[in-house]
């Protein structure tokens, strides 16, 4: 297993826009693996931490089977000491990544790298992940509270860059209330992945959201590169129509030839 770490060939933040910015780093994992890594931090609005540095949990070139390839066993920092984690299961046989809680606690970022040769394409197909802190999902909302009173969607954001998905592809399916953005992109063969809470209003403070829900994506297959080769039937085709023009001189010259001996003849 590679003892190298995701965090040395990859890098994700938010600029001003909001966009996702990533530098893709080359493709890590085998066939058949996947390298993935999760950051769970707390941050302020301006963009400074909270504690002393995210909570991080990878592995690198894991062989995709039944169940999450990621979990809390695989955690290799945590200098602030946060409490909870996410587990990620690629599942060869849906073609999904799902991300969801292993342990639960609230959070305000969350950043996601998956990279497998396996991923061709990636959509969104849902995103309930965080959920406004006390509300995780099922549990019954507080009393008096209007069902949608005050909900703000969370805003998907995919393709290259960061782009905004037209409104036909916003997949509507935001745990209700959070404050949460998901900003994510697709460069095969990585998906990369941002959840940053709303910090307006927060003072100073930070606004959290737990860990909730799942957000599920779906992957397509790579396509494979078929091996270079050289067409016989282009190239039968060519000396066919070389070997053609060559006996047409021939028989030219045969027929020539027939001809000037039957004029000397007659000429006798």
């Amino acid at each position: 297993m590679r003892k190298r770490s995701l965090a040395a060939v990859t890098a994700l933040a938010l600029g001003a826009g909001g966009s996702l910015l990533v530098a893709t780093p080359a493709m890590a994992a085998d066939a058949g693996h996947v390298d993935i890594r999760v950051e769970l931090d707390l941050v302020y609005g301006d963009g400074s931490p909270y504690g002393s540095g995210p909570a991080v949990f990878e592995v690198t070139n894991a062989a995709i089977t039944d169940g999450p390839e990621l979990t809390s066993a695989n955690i290799i920092a945590n200098p602030s000491g946060w409490c909870g984690s996410l587990q990620v299961d690629v599942d060869p046989a849906a073609k999904t990544i799902t991300v969801s809680p292993d342990q639960t606690c609230n959070f305000s970022d969350v950043k996601l790298w998956v990279s497998s040769p396996e991923f061709g394409s990636v959509i969104l197909v849902s995103d309930e992940l965080l959920w406004p802190d006390g509300e995780d999902e099922g549990e019954d909302e507080g009393e008096g509270e209007d069902e949608g009173e005050g909900e703000v969607p969370v805003l998907a954001r995919g393709g290259s860059g960061g782009a905004v998905l037209s409104t036909a592809r916003i997949v509507p399916m935001a745990a209700p209330g959070s404050l949460a953005v998901l900003d994510w992109a697709f460069t095969a063969p990585q998906l990369t992945a941002s959840w940053r809470v709303d910090q307006t209003g927060a003072g100073d403070g930070i606004n959290t959201e737990d860990l909730g829900g799942a957000a599920v994506f779906s992957y397509g297959p790579a396509t494979p590169t078929p091996p270079a080769k050289v067409s016989t039937a282009a190239a039968g085709t060519i000396e066919g129509a070389w070997i053609g023009a060559a006996g047409l001189a021939v028989l030219g010259a045969i027929a020539a030839a027939g001809v000037l001996t039957l004029r000397r003849r007659q000429a006798e």
